[in-house]
Order: structure tokens, then sequence, then C-alpha cells
């Protein structure tokens, strides 16, 4: 962890019950990552929510917006705000409940709520190894049936990648790209077919970690 994210990290916690600051997204992400206490309400949270139960002091429900009418408009508005700001994040959860596989290795076999799970989904995207291995289920998927990603599979990688780069400072991941045309390098592509030199389309981008080296080569067809 930088030095800067650690000053943050302990100005947050010194606040205790009243925080003067506006926590952004990246205060988040960097709590779920560092602070002890959160993670061991996550994982509380997760646990009941698995069994079926509530946890104790913790309300797991989603909120219902139509059935909550009667409530003040400011608190409708908040409602709003927050899943505006998180509807990258919602639709990715979305996605990933429409792929049993990508479920399963994300968000666990077990449905949650879309709290627990945006949770669960913040705290896998930050650790980098999951990223990776996501990349690498939709590789195998695009060479194995030889096609371009779908559309949903670079939205779900792409969100990751953004979750992940919100944890660092003057620091981020990257997407690589091979073009049409491109001599095949071994070094630079990794091709579904084992014939030609030239590359005739990309059919999953790479990706650089946020220092800058690279962890997954582009995946192409050659002719």
């Amino acid at each position: 962890m930088m030095d800067e994210d650690l000053r943050r990290l302990e100005k947050i916690r010194e606040s205790r019950r009243v925080f003067s600051e506006k926590l952004t997204y990246g205060d988040l992400c960097l709590l779920l990552m560092q602070d002890k206490n959160i993670q061991s309400l996550i994982a509380q949270a997760v646990a009941a929510a698995e069994s079926g139960q509530s946890p104790v002091g913790l309300d797991t429900t989603i909120p219902n917006i139509a059935s909550m009418h009667k409530k003040s408009e400011a608190t409708l508005r908040q409602i709003d705000t927050l899943r505006v700001e998180l509807a990258q994040q919602l639709k990715m959860l979305e996605i990933l409940a429409g792929d049993e596989e990508l479920q399963t290795l994300w968000l666990g076999k077990q449905r949650t709520s879309d709290q627990i799970g945006l949770v669960k989904m913040i705290a896998t995207a930050a650790n980098w190894d999951r990223v990776l291995d996501l990349w690498d289920i939709i590789a195998e998927r695009c060479k194995k049936e030889n096609r371009v990603s779908s559309n949903n599979e670079k939205e779900i990688l792409l969100g990751a990648i953004n979750i992940h780069n919100s944890i660092w400072q003057g620091m981020a991941a990257v997407t690589l790209h091979a073009e049409e045309g491109d001599k095949y390098d071994y070094n630079k592509h990794m091709r579904s077919n084992n014939a030609g030199e030239i590359v005739s389309s990309e059919l999953l981008f790479g990706i650089c970690n946020a220092a800058q080296t690279l962890q997954r080569q582009p995946v192409v067809r050659t002719r």
C-alpha cells in the first residue's frame, strides 16, 4: 500500500463516528482491502446471506423503491443517485448473474442480494489474480470456439479492470490491442489457430498490470 493510501486510511479511521469529507469510491475500495473491521462485517454478511439468515445488526435486504413511496422525496433521490453512480457495477452484476461459470468464479454458486453481490464483486476485483482468472476463462472460450469475445464478456473484463484501478493512485492497469494486418509476434500475441503470420482479427484484448508489465497477450486469429 502506498504512503498516500496509508495516510488516507488513517485519516478515515481517526474520524471515528463523524467524517467531514465525502467518502469516494476509492475510499470504499481502500477500506474493503485494508480495514479488518470492514472485512469482518462483510464476511459475516456473506456467511449469513449464504445460509439464508440475516446477521445481527445488519440489514441485507434490497431496497424496493416502488414500496417506499411514503418515504421522503429526499430519501428516494438519494437511492436514485446511488443507483446511477453504481450503474456500471450493477450492469456487471446483471451480466455475471446470467453467466453461470463467471458467476461461480466471482460471486459463488448461490445468488445473493445486490448489496452483497456488489461488495463481493468489488472485493474480488481488488485482487489482480482474480481479474487474470476472469481473462483466462474468457480467452479460453474464444480460442476453443474460435470467436471474438462478446460485448458482455468485454464489459465484465473492462469493469473488473476499472474497479481494480480505483485502488491505485497515479497507476492503472490497461488493455492492449492487436490490429488487423500486424505481423504475428509470439511475444506480443496469443493466437487461436496454428497457421499464418498475419493478424486477421483480434478475439480478445490483452492486459498490462498497474506497473505496466504485460500480463496477458491479445488473443488473435492469423492468416
